[in-house]
């Protein structure tokens, strides 16, 4: 029961201030283990313990230690990947946010496609090509439909070349 406490009071230590400092910690409680029972039977200097009893509270002490230690680090690991992947994430909202802000005030018409199928559109794409919402736009074949036939073969190249880029291209609208 009392390994249970122990090994728990290290887990403890070990996330919130570090691997290092439960060395230290496990090394005092180790110490004050072994020295604790003559200390207190006012036998120092003499042998109270077999060499026997010695080295199993050393192996139990160091076996406490390394499970501490891993399990510790393990969990301190844990909070901090979870705490970068929260500033990883939060980073990535922000950046959305702000192509959504500044697609949104463009006047140019802004579309992101996959192989001809639009992922997202601005609202101006939307208005120039004469739908009310980018909504309207939004998992559609559009390039065929709306583009002359010369802005199809520029996209088409762009395409092929796996360009990633932006490009202009002459559309056609919905009325004709």
């Amino acid at each position: 029961n009392l390994r249970a406490v122990y090994g728990l009071l290290m887990i403890f230590i070990a996330i919130r201030y570090g691997v290092n400092m439960a060395v230290i910690s496990s090394s005092w409680i180790g110490l004050l283990a072994f020295l604790l029972p003559s200390i207190l039977k006012g036998n120092l200097g003499l042998s109270t313990s077999s060499y026997r009893d010695f080295l199993t509270t050393n192996f139990d002490i160091l076996f406490l230690c390394g499970v501490t230690l891993v399990t510790g680090r393990a969990i301190s690991d844990l909070f901090t990947e979870i705490a970068d992947r929260k500033q990883v994430e939060k980073a990535l909202k922000e950046s959305e946010e702000h192509f959504r802000l500044l697609s949104d005030v463009s006047l140019e018409g802004i579309q992101i496609h996959d192989h001809g199928v639009v992922l997202d559109a601005n609202l101006a794409l939307a208005k120039q090509l004469g739908y009310h919402s980018p909504d309207e736009l939004i998992g559609k074949q559009i390039m065929q439909k709306h583009l002359t036939p010369q802005s199809l073969k520029k996209a088409e190249e762009m395409a092929a070349s796996k360009s990633e880029g932006a490009y202009e291209v002459e559309g056609i609208r919905n009325d004709g």
